[in-house]
């Protein structure tokens, strides 16, 4: 029931009014102060008093009481205590209090009492006067500025405040002011909204990179709301333990050390409709969010890019990656799980490697076939043929196009379909190694076209041989030096083939004019018979980063 607040000062005058009327006229007037017990809180009755000083002269006036408030609206309701029965009372909504035309008695030092319940937070401003009942001029008036608070909201700054914020069962919304640094975990463990406001929470970890279950939040068994917050520092950020969360907003979870949020516990789930999530150091291995164990349908609302199975060594885990690429293992690490198998085949994405400590791993390891597939390119080899220790990284990237990226260095045909074929790696290659791409549809199944390497040393394009475009679209080069390389429909005129110069890179196996036909047209050795069933399978299948891609990656 909403009240007009004229009344707080019409009903307290019941109590200060005792005696008769004299009509006075001195230096002294009277004063009224109103006495608070505490802060008011919204629904929550708070106790407040109205107290006299009356000076001796104005004694006896008869008097009528009048309040306001700023807002009528913010009171639910007002009550006055009734000495004479012990009972509290509700005030009726009278704009003046008193008997009509008469008025009450001016008591010194009387004091009444009320209590209110406000119904929505705020500042007000409550006026109190008692006027002459019978000239209605102002005896005696006060204001008084106060402060509402909504006891349910409660602003932080630190961990401390935060704390006690969670701590407190009266508190339904917390409203995060600044970056936070936190020394533990904080747990939320009743239901409560987060207002992060677009600020962190970091925690305090000496080494996120050690497993420790060291979590900047954990939602445990609550229904929890978080908007607009960060979590960084901690082995995740957000661990949702049979919790249902929802996040609002921007979550950014970068810089956790093994990921972003796991969603574990009994009947857990995290609702991210209205969620954008950032993570930075997503990585394969360090998703954005996982499953611990394997759980369906708690995820809900987000188009993750690819969901993957994985483990923590321990359990079986679904990962949600916001970069398809990131759910995909390094090159290293592939071949590094695979490292006893006779055949090892990495799919992985054009701007991974393979790094100088595994290439020598292979080179001085057992004999085994290598193939390295990416979605534009698949390199393979036979371990046995790496002669040299290697001392740059393998990248993998190829740019294959039809734009002529030597220039003027080459002169094709008026009517020429020419392919450029350029490895970003640039150096020798085990002997024998097998290079199979995509013409991209510029030639068709069964087309024999001419192929020509450009020579670093003449500055010139000098011809190989001529290689047939398979029936996938395929063409495959057999080399032993990463060159830069032309298809072309066309002869291009050029000088004769001479020696590739290949004095820089130390390799015993270098390319020349005695072994240009085993380059581009290998025997039919037990390498090569191994290496052409396994491209086979892989073209296929239809390349093989999109056959692996279908393989992991489903719909979410």
């Amino acid at each position: 029931m909403r009240k007009s607040f004229k009344i707080i000062l019409g009903i307290l005058l019941v109590a200060i009014v005792t005696m008769p009327f004299m009509n006075v006229n001195a230096a002294e007037v009277p004063t009224l102060s109103m006495n608070v017990n505490g802060d008011f809180y919204v629904g929550k009755q708070q106790e407040f008093s109205i107290t006299t000083n009356v000076p001796e002269d104005y004694k006896n006036i008869m008097v009528l009481g009048e309040g306001s408030i700023s807002d009528t609206s913010a009171i639910e309701k007002l009550e006055y205590y009734e000495v004479k029965d012990g009972k509290w009372y509700e005030m009726p909504a009278d704009s003046l209090f008193g008997p009509a035309g008469t008025g009450f008695p001016l008591t010194d030092g009387a004091t009444s009492k009320f209590r209110v319940t406000f119904n929505k937070a705020g500042d007000y401003t409550v006026n109190i006067a008692l006027k002459d009942a019978t000239t209605q001029n102002v005896v005696a008036q006060n204001s008084l500025n106060i402060k509402v608070i909504d006891g349910s909201i409660k602003n932080v700054t630190n961990e401390a405040e935060l704390l006690d914020a969670l701590n407190n069962q009266e508190v339904k919304t917390i409203n995060i002011l600044n970056n936070i640094t936190t020394t533990a975990k904080v747990n939320v463990t009743r239901d409560v909204t987060i207002n992060g406001n677009s600020n962190t929470i970091t925690l305090n970890l000496a080494d996120k990179t050690t497993w420790g279950g060291h979590y900047v939040l954990q939602a445990y068994r609550a229904n929890v709301t978080i908007n607009d917050l960060s979590l960084t520092g901690g082995n995740a950020g957000l661990l949702v333990n049979g919790a249902n969360v929802t996040v609002n907003g921007t979550m950014n979870v970068s810089g956790n050390g093994f990921g972003g949020i796991e969603v574990s516990g009994p009947n857990p789930s995290i609702n991210l409709t209205n969620a954008t999530l950032v993570n930075s150091s997503e990585d394969y291995g360090l998703p954005t969010l996982w499953t611990d164990p394997v759980l369906e349908n708690v995820v809900v609302g987000y188009a993750f890019e690819a969901k993957v199975e994985g483990t923590n060594g321990t359990n079986e885990q679904l990962h949600f990656y916001l970069v398809e690429e990131n759910s995909i293992p390094k090159a290293d690490d592939q071949i590094k799980e695979n490292i006893d198998k006779d055949t090892i085949i990495v799919y992985t994405t054009s701007d991974d490697y393979v790094s100088v400590e595994v290439l020598n791993m292979l080179k001085n390891g057992p004999e085994k076939i290598v193939v390295l597939a990416t979605e534009k390119v698949v390199i393979g080899f036979n371990t046995k043929n790496m002669v040299n220790e290697f001392t740059e990284n393998l990248k993998l990237n190829v740019t294959v196009t039809t734009e002529n990226i030597l220039g003027d260095k080459v002169k094709l045909g008026e009517n020429a379909k020419a392919l450029f074929v350029s490895l970003d790696y640039k150096g020798v290659l085990p002997k024998d190694t097998v290079i199979m791409f995509d013409v991209n549809g510029l030639y068709n199944a069964g087309d024999k076209v001419h192929l020509y390497y450009f020579n670093e040393q003449t500055q010139k394009v000098e011809l190989l041989s001529d290689i047939n475009i398979d029936e996938d679209g395929l063409a495959t080069i057999i080399t032993d030096y990463a060159y830069t390389y032309v298809l072309s429909s066309e002869e291009i005129v050029t000088t004769p083939v001479e020696t590739p110069d290949n004095t820089n890179n130390n390799q015993e196996n270098n390319t020349n004019t005695e072994n240009i036909e085993e380059i581009v047209n290998p025997n039919t050795s037990d390498f090569t018979i191994v290496m052409i069933a396994i491209f086979a399978f892989m073209a296929t299948a239809g390349f093989a980063y999109v056959a692996k891609t279908k393989m992991l990656h489903n719909n979410i």
